[in-house]
């Protein structure tokens, strides 16, 4: 079974992870698809919709995505990854303000 790869069916659910920061309509941080982070870049919309890149660890593009609110507690959009397209769904955790 040498050189056998496996590709999950389109709509097959994938562990994908974010971290990152939103500074007024950019967005940057680091997606973690299914054990390797990947680094992205994005803008979001006056109605709250995102769009953006996905780069390599070497500065190249590795793919495309967008997407926007859907309802109050998540988002949902479409992602093309070289070819590979897909849906994503995230919930949002709205991050509470510290108290000092």
């Amino acid at each position: 079974m040498e050189g056998w790869e496996h590709h999950p069916p389109s709509g097959t659910p994938q562990s994908v992870s974010f971290t990152g920061t939103a500074s007024g309509t950019s967005l940057t941080g680091t997606l973690t698809v299914s054990g390797a982070p990947v680094q992205l870049t994005a803008t979001i919309g006056k109605d709250g919709s995102v769009s953006g890149k996905l780069l390599n660890p070497d500065g190249s593009q590795y793919g495309v995505f967008w997407g926007r609110p859907n309802g109050s507690r998540s988002m949902q959009g479409s992602f093309d990854l070289n070819g590979r397209v897909g849906d994503w769904t995230v919930p949002l955790r709205v991050p509470v303000p510290k108290s000092q």
